[in-house]
């Protein structure tokens, strides 16, 4: 059956099935362009037809296409363009692994989860070239996976091979997106890696998913031939070209609850014992731990996240740690909570992927060395839970990316930054492309970066701007100034912006040395425009000129020169204003020895090589040639000399210069910073232009740029840090950055160009900023030194930042203390447990065993739990989704007295701080979840009691100070207690004291240690203080046994 047919078949199909919707497509044009077809539907309508597309996918598809535009056009008399049909339901889903050839070329389903995803970008599909001999236009579809040119001009008058020209305009573009679709974790055997496939995405398919999703994608399976460096590979690559995309259960509300299940559910909430029943079903085959894991229970229910007027979120997701001895089933709690959450992943800190627990923007093969989203552990377990085992031994930098995961130091979407191309926004970025960076001695330097960060952010931003500054950055975003403290600057430095001193001057670099080539010479290349070479001493004029007088030229032709047409005839004409200017500009070309014309106020250069190389060579009028913006600081003020009419290394004030190509623009504005000073860009308004003599060789019809130079002290601007200058909004969209050794990057926004810091250390929050907050963490530690020691703190013990350890709400410390009794009651259980496990195997393996089922299923009872998983998951689904509670006053009343009584033990002058707002938060988040467990939408004073001893457990065990047994916060956030720092305190003027009656205030430790004994801190303690403050800098070392205060 030909396409035609199948097209008239499609048609009546349409009308039949989804009329109603070609109707409402129709409306929406061209915002939306596609229609999704159940393939039940198409089944029923012709089963034959459904399984022509299965098999012949390429011939079904785009007659579908063509049948959806033939019935919109004929009904409603206009033109439709790019309209899809896309298929879903299609019941031939294939695993990763199970894809073989005879797959190729059909129609098939793939579900999996979203593993890597590249930047949304134009895909050229119809590429318009114009040849600059005859200047007709030849279209080339553009179908195979490589860029194809015309062989020649299909012209026949011409024939030629070339040169061509593309012409963007007159090119068909379409949106596009590669994927790496990979097995979902649940799906996969034990020991088994997961398999992936790559995807093209394309049109309103592009851009809609991001790393982590559960897809199932329907398209058309093709191959690729691999290519190696000696030739072409007899094996292929799949890729899948996607028709359309389905989401799949992703989160706790979207399992599907039947009737009975509901029924069963509100049955269970009832029961007076519901919390022994829920908490007896978690890891039933672990005994003991009820604190553990009633905590665990509520972790799965969660608090309810908020959105409070300012736009910020609250997060209802509960973290908690557990930190103790090997092999008391730390892990084994982890894997269990993980099976029972719907969305729950497993990661060990020690074994994470290439993409950590974060994730990663990597360049590689599969985004065409494009920037691509690599998803890790906790993206996975994005709307679930992640749990991490052997936190303790992560790499650093994923430690960094979960504690700095709600805190991006990043730029706004519209800043640039300057790269060794010139000017790009930050997404726009390509494989190892250099940027530009500021070295500690004050040069420019190019590098690649070492990170890249891109994000979804939704909070505060802080936008500063004045006549040389325009930044938007977030609060703890590095910036790169100098403060005034008592009417003296202090160095430049890298400063938080939401710590920067309120109403101080701050003070900000936009210039830097640069070490460029000096080049003596320049060769005009000899070439005509039919890129033909010829003899360099067939034309009687100049080819080899001095690097010096080709810049001063150079300059006159940017700013003043362009190519006109007379009679027929193509000419260089410089433009002059003055008969001063018009004596350099001559005096110039006598130099070179070109020979000229003088035509009123322009000057004609008769050079027919100049005009090949302007013309066939050079982007010129649009942008400086690549060899010019990497020469020397001298060479370059010669240049600008020459555009300015004045001598640049000599300016005290401000140069203006106007020209119509913003690329030009952004090529002076890199030439000024290179020669040592800087320049900022604006777009000239209709208004403005008529107040401005411009150069005739300046349009006003165009846009017009105006390239302001500043020099001297005008490089460093500076502000006062108060509402005028600096003013905090809300933001929602992407957020951008690099890492580069230095630290300091040459960033722009609105044309104004300045020195600012880049992101330090968190390599790979650029995702996890959106799912920190959406996804709960449980994590485990093992002390460094094998058990866990109750008389020393925490945060000594674990491998792990205080500052991360304080993110959790609750820290549990378990302890694998000898007690007969319960050593008793463990062993038993765990006897019964592998006594029932051996009665199965034998009954089931044995041939003649005597063991029935029901001997199996009484040892078995002892070890099931009371609640089915299966009914679990969906309880815990039922109250995510249907029950929000609210706080009553007893409950209300009783966590704020608990708080302020904690409070009130660090009243006196010398107390630790008990308590913070992050552990009342805490609080919050855990009677939430205390109610929705019995599915109530009431926090009653019950769940506000139960919370509180839970976290009074937690202090007791984490946060009391070994030296004086009190609650003492501070333990857990900076792993310093408050007797600590007073001894601290103590042992510094201890040496202070002792370094006043020695030579360079150098005090020697036998000193020191004898004075603290009589300040009652012994000498081990005294050791701890010294190591301690030498390590965070207070102190140094100048030689063997002694220090002095820094």
């Amino acid at each position: 059956m030909t396409e035609d047919k199948w097209v008239e078949k499609l048609k009546i199909f349409f009308r039949r099935y989804y009329w109603d919707d070609i109707l409402q497509l129709a409306n929406e044009y061209p915002d939306r362009r596609s229609i999704i077809i159940d393939f039940s539907d198409l089944e029923n309508f012709d089963r034959k037809l459904g399984e022509q597309l299965l098999e012949q996918p390429d011939e079904i598809i785009p007659a579908s296409n063509n049948a959806l535009q033939q019935l919109l056009e004929f009904q409603i008399e206009k033109t439709f363009s790019e309209l899809y049909a896309r298929f879903i339901h299609v019941p031939n889903k294939i695993p990763n692994r199970e894809l073989r050839s005879k797959h190729l070329l059909k129609f098939v389903a793939i579900e999996g989860m979203i593993r890597k995803a590249t930047e949304v970008r134009p895909k050229i599909i119809n590429s318009a070239f114009f040849c600059m001999r005859c200047e007709h236009v030849t279209i080339v579809p553009q179908s195979g996976p490589k860029f194809t040119e015309p062989h020649e001009c299909e012209n026949e008058s011409c024939g030629k091979r070339g040169p061509f020209k593309i012409l963007i305009e007159k090119s068909d573009f379409v949106d596009a997106q590669k994927l790496q679709v990979q097995e979902s974790p649940e799906n996969l055997k034990g020991g088994t890696q997961p398999q992936s496939l790559d995807v093209d995405v394309e049109d309103d398919l592009a851009g809609i998913v991001k790393p982590g999703d559960r897809v199932i994608i329907n398209g058309i399976l093709r191959s690729h031939q691999r290519t190696l460096r000696d030739g072409k590979s007899p094996f292929y690559d799949l890729v899948l070209h996607s028709n359309s995309i389905e989401y799949v259960d992703k989160e706790f509300d979207e399992l599907e609850i039947s009737p009975e299940d509901e029924e069963e559910i509100l049955a269970l909430s009832k029961s007076p014992n519901i919390y022994e029943l829920i908490t007896s079903s978690i890891a039933p085959s672990i005994y003991g731990y009820n604190e553990i894991k009633e905590a665990l229970a509520m972790q799965l229910f969660s608090g309810v996240a908020k959105y409070l007027p300012d736009g910020s979120r609250i997060r209802g997701d509960i973290h908690i740690l557990f930190v103790g001895d090997p092999g008391i089933a730390k892990s084994q709690l982890l894997r269990y909570m993980v099976k029972l959450a719907p969305r729950g992943v497993f990661a060990s800190g020690k074994s994470a992927s290439s993409s950590g627990l974060t994730a990663a923007a990597v360049r590689d093969e599969m985004g065409d060395g494009r920037w691509t989203l690599e998803a890790g552990a906790l993206v996975m377990a994005d709307m679930g839970i992640a749990a991490v085992d052997e936190m303790d031994k992560m790499r650093s930098e994923d430690k960094s990316a979960l504690h700095e995961a709600m805190e991006q130091q990043c730029y706004d979407d519209k800043t640039e930054i300057l790269t060794e191309n010139g000017w790009k926004l930050f997404r726009d970025l390509h494989k190892d492309e250099r940027v530009a960076s500021l070295t500690p001695d004050g040069n420019l330097k190019f590098t690649i970066p070492e990170q890249y960060v891109e994000s979804v952010y939704e909070g505060d931003m802080y936008y500063i701007c004045s006549e040389e500054i325009d930044l938007a950055v977030t609060p703890n975003h590095n910036m790169f100034v100098s403060i005034e403290h008592n009417d003296q600057w202090g160095n430049f430095g890298l400063c938080r912006m939401d710590e920067l001193p309120e109403n101080h001057r701050i003070k900000f670099r936009k210039n830097a040395s640069w070490n460029g080539e000096h080049i003596d010479s320049f060769m005009i290349p000899c070439k005509d425009q039919n890129n033909e070479c010829y003899s360099p001493e067939s034309l009687e004029e100049p080819w080899v000129i001095k690097m010096d007088d080709w810049l001063e030229m150079l300059g006159y032709l940017y700013s003043r020169g362009k190519i006109e047409e007379q009679k027929g005839d193509l000419q260089v004409r410089i433009y002059s204003t003055s008969s001063y200017n018009s004596l350099k500009i001559t005096q110039c070309l006598q130099k070179i020895g070109y020979l000229w014309d003088e035509d009123g106020s322009s000057i004609i250069i008769r050079s027919k090589r100049l005009l090949d190389y302007l013309k066939y060579f050079e982007n010129f009028p649009d942008n400086v040639p690549h060899y010019v913006k990497n020469l020397s600081k001298k060479q370059l003020e010669i240049f600008i000399s020459s555009i300015i009419m004045d001598d640049y290394s000599h300016q005290d004030h401000t140069n203006d210069i106007f020209v119509n190509s913003l690329s030009l623009a952004n090529d002076i504005q890199e030439i000024a910073l290179k020669a040592g000073n800087s320049a900022r860009i604006r777009t000239l308004h209709k208004k403005e232009l008529d107040q401005i003599s411009l150069s005739q060789a300046t349009k006003h019809s165009e846009n017009v740029y105006m390239v302001s130079l500043t020099y001297g002290e005008g490089n460093y601007p500076s502000i006062s840090n108060n509402e005028k200058n600096v003013k905090k909004k809300n933001y929602s969209g992407k957020i951008y950055c690099v890492e580069v050794k230095d630290h300091v990057i040459y960033v722009r926004r609105n044309g104004k160009a300045i020195w600012c810091g880049n992101t330090i250390s968190v390599a790979k929050a650029g995702i996890i900023a959106t799912l920190k907050s959406r996804c709960a963490l449980l994590g485990a530690a093992n002390p460094k030194y094998g058990r866990f020691d109750r008389y020393e703190g925490i945060a000594q013990q674990i491998n792990m930042p205080p500052a991360l350890m304080s993110r959790f709400d609750l820290i549990f410390v378990m302890l694998d203390t000898p007690n007969e009794e319960m050593d008793s009651k463990i062993a038993r259980h765990i006897l019964k447990s592998h006594f029932a496990g051996e009665l199965s195997e034998q009954r089931n393996k044995l041939v003649g065993s005597t063991i029935t089922e029901e001997d199996v299923q009484s040892q078995m009872e002892k070890i099931l739990p009371p609640i089915d998983p299966e009914i679990m998951r969906k309880y815990v689904a039922y109250s995510r989704k249907k029950i929000f509670p609210v706080m009553s006053e007893d409950a209300r009343k009783h966590l704020i007295d608990f708080y302020l009584d904690l409070r009130k033990m660090g009243e006196g002058k010398d107390a630790p701080v008990p308590v913070t707002a992050r552990q009342l938060e805490a609080l919050v988040r855990l009677a939430e979840a205390s109610a929705r467990l019995r599915l109530s939408n009431t926090v009653t004073l019950d769940d506000a009691q139960r919370t509180t001893r839970t976290v009074f457990t937690c202090l007791k065990h984490v946060g009391v100070d070994p030296d004086t047994g009190a609650l003492d916060v501070d333990f857990i956030e900076s792993g310093t207690t408050k007797s600590q720092r007073d001894k601290i305190k103590i042992v510094k003027e201890i040496i202070r004291r002792v370094g006043d009656r020695h030579a360079n205030g150098t005090a020697p430790l036998d000193e020191v240690y004898a004075e603290a004994e009589i300040e009652q801190i012994d000498r081990e303690h005294v050791e701890e203080l010294v190591n301690k403050m030498s390590r965070t800098g207070d102190l140094l070392k100048p030689k063997k046994d002694h220090v002095r205060l820094v």
